[in-house]
């Protein structure tokens, strides 16, 4: 009878203990997250960062947080880090931040006689800052593009005698950087800006103020007052489609195919890559921006939890083992059961 007991305890201490692993699994699982889709954060006048779903079309709006410095010039997202970095407007500043906001650290100064960073570009592979730099005079002097570290660190600058750079962006499987200019002239150099090349020398509106590369089907796209243009990578096939009044800040989802821009003062639009599927996303009651100013960027949304192969086979050897152990006890008491009668 002892015996029989002993067996019995050492049993239910063997399932007992395939429940202790199935819950150091599960918690594992839920450890082991996986960044959920792309989200669209974007800021105004009123420097407050917000986030929203671009699926959902009613534009359901998640305050960030509040930045205590002067109005943005740019912001983007280094999407693997979870770092948002933005400059100040004429305050000769770069900062970065968690999502949240929290932990901001001012990174890198303009040099003197540049009163700030007005574009920003990251290089998600090369872990690259890419940003333009604007004279204090006027945006017909010459301008200043560089790169650095993405804590801005190792800073590498040189002189863009075409002009001030409007806005800039970097194709890091192509090799290139490209930058529209107060001349509105798109140029492209390679990754460590050398080989400067004017791709687009004119037929560009004096009004457009916004450059984004679309990798994948090697595309430019640019916005002015009204419109949205796009031209391949070697300057050839120029072409215009609708967009909408007072566009501004593209932004490309190459894994969505679609653009996305502000419309000052309160709305965001999307369409697809040719023009079509044009929706307003979301409407601020809060302006995103003014004629002036508006900026947009994509970057992860909260974390989600996410099954691993490894969570997945674990759970497979739990069940079998657990349910090996269940059966072996079940048997093991009735024939004691019986025993006793």
């Amino acid at each position: 009878m002892n015996s029989q007991k002993a067996y019995l305890a050492r049993n239910t201490s063997n399932t007992q203990t395939a429940q202790g692993f199935a819950m150091l699994v599960l918690l594992g699982m839920l450890s082991s997250v996986a960044q959920g889709q792309q989200f669209i954060y974007w800021a105004g006048t009123g420097n407050e960062v917000r986030r929203a779903d671009p699926t959902d079309v009613v534009g359901t709006k998640q305050n960030v947080f509040s930045l205590s410095a002067a109005a943005l010039n740019t912001f983007k997202v280094l999407q693997s880090a979870g770092k948002l970095y933005w400059s100040d407007n004429d305050g000769g500043h770069l900062f970065r931040s968690n999502l949240d906001g929290t932990s901001v650290q001012t990174i890198m100064t303009a040099p003197q006689f540049y009163r700030g960073f007005f574009c920003l570009a990251i290089d998600q592979v090369a872990q690259r800052l890419y940003f333009g730099l604007s004279p204090t005079d006027n945006e017909q002097d010459p301008g200043l593009v560089g790169y650095s570290n993405v804590d801005g660190g190792a800073p590498h600058i040189v002189s863009n005698p075409t002009g001030e750079l409007m806005s800039i962006d970097v194709d890091h499987q192509g090799g290139k950087v490209w930058w529209l200019t107060s001349g509105r002239q798109i140029q492209s150099a390679d990754l460590n800006l050398n080989n400067v090349q004017t791709v687009v020398a004119s037929g560009i509106n004096t009004q457009s103020h916004s450059l984004a590369v679309d990798p994948v089907n090697g595309k430019i796209f640019y916005a002015d007052a009204t419109r949205i243009g796009r031209v391949n990578m070697d300057g050839t096939q120029m072409q215009l489609f609708n967009g909408t009044p007072n566009g501004w800040e593209l932004t490309v989802d190459p894994a969505a195919q679609q653009i996305y821009w502000i419309e000052t003062p309160k709305k965001i639009w999307r369409s697809n890559l040719d023009g079509t599927g044009l929706l307003n996303v979301l409407t601020d009651s809060n302006q995103v921006g003014d004629s002036f100013l508006g900026v947009i960027t994509l970057g992860p949304g909260p974390a989600v939890p996410a099954v691993s192969t490894w969570g997945l086979t674990a759970i497979g050897l739990l069940i079998l083992t657990a349910g090996t152990l269940v059966l072996r006890f079940k048997f093991v008491s009735s024939k004691a059961v019986r025993q006793a009668a």
